[in-house]
């Protein structure tokens, strides 16, 4: 069983050194529970998608406090999410969170801010958040483009009912396929009346 101290090591193409990336320590009695500082990569971590997470687990292995989303573009590192867990380790996320879509990727930079409720419930207004890299070689600069690309609010009750005026993104979202739904939800959280559908190319 794993204890103690371990590393995350990676090493980048046509290079033959490793880098400590990540890690952090197990517990002694080999129960394999993640403890203290971690930082950990993203399960779907390569070269183009260079993800790490950063924050603190308690004793009995569970995530507290505040946590960090670290993103490795072009080398350099930086803080694009992150929020926090709450005190008593039921890894409830709580207050203001900016969370990194499911596929998230080099194209497809979406991420959603917004708050939770203490109980763990999305509450009030969330955003979606559209970042599209472009590199202008000439100038040997990054320039990164933040999209408002849609969003809408919760209910304040934390039944995390969709009400009001929403901007939904398309499943398959990419910076080369920006579709979105607009519409109405009622209390109940159901759409109602017209929606559309929209387009956007991004040049």
């Amino acid at each position: 069983m794993k204890v103690g101290r371990w590393d995350i090591m990676y090493c980048k193409m046509r290079e033959n050194q490793y880098k400590q990336i990540g890690g952090g320590s197990y517990d002694q009695e080999g129960n394999q529970k993640k403890i203290g500082r971690w930082t950990e990569l993203d399960e779907g971590f390569d070269s183009q998608k260079q993800l790490t997470y950063k924050g603190e687990y308690n004793v009995n292995g569970m995530k507290v406090g505040r946590w960090e989303i670290i993103s490795n573009q072009y080398g350099e590192y930086k803080q694009i999410g992150g929020g926090s867990y709450d005190s008593e380790g039921n890894q409830k996320k709580i207050g203001r969170w900016t969370e990194l879509d499911e596929g998230f990727d080099s194209q497809k930079q979406l991420t959603y801010k917004g708050e939770y409720n203490m109980n763990g419930m999305k509450v009030g207004k969330w955003e979606i958040i559209s970042n599209q890299y472009g590199e202008y070689k000439q100038m040997q600069i990054l320039v990164i483009f933040k999209i408002y690309s849609g969003g809408g609010s919760y209910d304040s009750e934390g039944n995390q009912k969709k009400i009001g005026r929403w901007t939904e993104l398309d499943e398959k979202f990419m910076s080369m396929k920006q579709i979105t739904y607009n519409g109405e939800y009622n209390m109940n959280g159901m759409k109602v009346g017209q929606w559309d559908i929209m387009y956007s190319s991004f040049q």
